[in-house]
């Protein structure tokens, strides 16, 4: 199921890219998801960049990403030319359309125009269900997303507070940026 998700993400990105930006920048611009992880230890256990996206995947220590129980994913994919709601709809439509659509279950957690919080679980007995926690950014340049996920459902209830609230708390940043489109000034 791992493998589906970021195929689904890179199957958005590459379907949708007609209505993505690509803002090309000079600088040396840098953009950041800041967030905390849980007192536990985690290693990075998978990265992979590309020209125009990037992923990198956390697991608890001792587990990997072909063998984990829980998983934190942080991607970054050129910016989105629609609204989170959008993405958020389309996201979950290819989800079902991956499993059976009746497994698929989500929740809105909060949303603005640039950006989107919320869960959505595959539930049943099925090796793909899953208890996920997602929190996307629109930037100037890019969007980012930040997703805590985890195979243990019967904990879901004991971890939710902890990772509700470091991806509530996820902040974006940006170093050495310029604007995009300056604009005209009259006098």
């Amino acid at each position: 199921m791992h493998q589906k998700i970021i195929y689904i993400t890179l199957l958005c990105i590459h379907f949708l890219n007609p209505f993505f930006l690509i803002a090309k920048e000079k600088s040396t611009c840098e953009e950041r998801l800041e967030f905390s992880f849980d007192d536990r230890e985690w290693e990075k256990g998978f990265e992979k960049q590309t020209s125009d996206a990037s992923i990198v995947e956390y697991t608890l220590k001792g587990e990997n990403v072909n063998q984990w129980t829980e998983l934190v994913t942080v991607q970054q994919f050129p910016k989105i030319a629609f609204s989170v709601e959008d993405y958020y709809k389309i996201f979950i439509q290819d989800l079902k359309a991956s499993v059976q659509p009746a497994q698929v279950h989500s929740k809105m957690i909060s949303q603005t125009p640039d950006s989107l919080f919320f869960e959505w679980w595959i539930s049943g007995e099925t090796p793909h269900a899953q208890h996920e926690w997602f929190r996307l950014f629109k930037t100037p340049r890019s969007t980012l997303v930040l997703r805590y996920t985890t195979k243990k459902l019967n904990d879901v209830e004991k971890v939710r507070g902890t990772w509700e609230k470091i991806l509530k708390d996820a902040k974006y940043s940006q170093k050495n940026c310029s604007l995009l489109f300056k604009p005209k000034v009259t006098s």
